[in-house]
């Protein structure tokens, strides 16, 4: 992935991940790969088909994955 594309990359996380990041449920939004594809990685609590309709699977021409990590919290 060319630095262009990951400052792409980060540009439209960070403009849609404060959203995202409000919804009850989803704990953690990052860059990944799916397929061998840079997208952004959307990480909930629950069932993802529960964000059908509030998260998008791509925005401004980004893919956009939403993938179940369960509850995140401090390590004890």
């Amino acid at each position: 992935m060319s630095s262009e594309h990951a400052d792409r990359l980060r540009s439209v996380k960070q403009k849609y991940a404060p959203r995202w990041l409000a919804f009850e449920g989803v704990v953690a939004v990052g860059i990944g790969t799916r397929d061998q594809t840079p997208c952004i990685v959307v990480s909930v609590a629950e069932e993802p088909s529960a964000f059908a309709g509030r998260i998008p699977s791509v925005v401004e021409s980004v893919p956009v994955v939403v993938e179940p990590s369960g509850e995140i919290g401090p390590l004890e």
